[in-house]
């Protein structure tokens, strides 16, 4: 077994091996054994996050229920020169927000803030 059986597992097969055949016990172990298999090879939060934010991505759609500003700051540098971008938020004044930062900071030309709202 590749690792230590928890409390309530050694607990469970011990009552189990009294009541169950073999062949379940067995079929239960290996049924374990896989899933600890894949939990050892599942790419971690990092890893996943990294490999969808490619270094040259070609456009990027922000819809968040965070602060659009922050995210987008942190998501600009994964997006290749002169690609378009759109944020969408419920809220008109975190655009505003996004809209003035980047303005100020000269992070991007053509801006237009648009209303959805008819």
């Amino acid at each position: 077994w590749p690792c230590y059986l928890q409390p309530h597992t050694r607990e469970y097969l011990l009552n189990v091996k009294q009541t169950r055949p073999i062949k379940e016990v067995d079929d239960f172990l290996s049924k374990r054994c896989a899933r600890f298999a894949r939990k050892l090879t599942r790419p971690t939060s990092l890893e996943i996050q990294t490999s969808y934010l490619l270094p040259q991505s070609d456009c990027l759609i922000l819809a968040s229920k965070y602060n659009p500003t922050t995210t987008l700051l942190n998501m600009l540098p994964f997006l290749a020169p002169s690609c378009p971008f759109v944020v969408f938020s419920e809220h008109l004044e975190p655009l505003v927000e996004t809209f003035r930062e980047l303005q100020e900071q000269e992070l991007a030309i053509n801006l237009r803030l648009s209303d959805t709202w008819l």
